[in-house]
């Protein structure tokens, strides 16, 4: 069974998806996209709060997430010989977020690994506000560089990451996934992705399967939480 989760900063809340409506545009080490319809009933429109740009969406199969990101559009329509409201959401994934956060100053590595160049540009460029991998387990504590940064951790699923060695490379200025692509053009077949829980994950993908679920959906009649199946006609 589908279940879509909308958070919200003060509150996460499940809402009712028109069945059939889900659709999850997969792009593997790019910006995933998916988009649903909502169902409110007069009753539920005035009690529930309408999701609203920015909110973050997690999608769950069962137990499985198959999707995570943020709410970029939600268009409203009445139908009238129902009464009822579609909300129409489009969302995308977590991946966003690297186009978001920037390198703001010159960093210049010398003979670095790319795992320690990888982690030094997220702690730089700030990402602890939307990654979590800044824990040390055996601490058990945040972890923080002498600039009192959080420093982040990224997974690296290669287990080679940390002996690939880049002789100079430079960043000044560019989004974190600017940076991430100039890496790769070093070592065409380093995948970076974030998973939905967050992490920034480094694999390859000669020897790594994508790390992201990719659970097609097959059945309309399962993805919903509560079957709603109405005429779309208007008048």
């Amino acid at each position: 069974m589908i279940k879509v989760y909308i958070k919200d900063p003060s509150n996460n809340f499940v809402n009712k998806v028109r069945a059939g409506s889900l659709s999850i545009d997969r792009r593997e080490e790019d910006i995933s996209k998916a988009s649903f319809e909502l169902i409110y009933d007069k009753a539920s429109i005035e009690s529930t709060e309408i999701p609203k740009v920015g909110n973050e969406v997690v999608i769950y199969y069962d137990n499985d997430i198959i999707f995570g990101g943020y709410i970029t559009s939600v268009e409203t329509r009445f139908l009238t010989p129902q009464s009822l409201w579609i909300i129409s959401v489009s969302c995308v994934d977590y991946n966003h977020i690297l186009n978001r956060y920037y390198i703001e100053t010159n960093l210049q590595f010398q003979g670095a690994s790319v795992y320690d160049i990888v982690k030094d540009v997220l702690t730089i460029a700030r990402l602890d506000r939307e990654l979590i991998s800044v824990y040390d387990p055996q601490e058990k504590k945040l972890r923080y560089d002498e600039k009192n940064n959080l420093v982040i951790e990224p997974i690296d699923l290669t287990g080679k990451a940390k002996n690939l060695k880049i002789t100079s490379i430079s960043f000044s200025y560019i989004t974190v996934a600017e940076a991430l692509k100039k890496i790769k053009e070093l070592f065409p077949s380093l995948k970076f992705t974030i998973d939905y829980s967050r992490n920034l994950l480094i694999y390859d993908d000669k020897i790594n399967i994508s790390p992201v679920s990719n659970i097609y959906l097959d059945d309309p009649s399962k993805n919903t939480i509560d079957i709603y199946e109405i005429s779309l006609t208007e008048e």
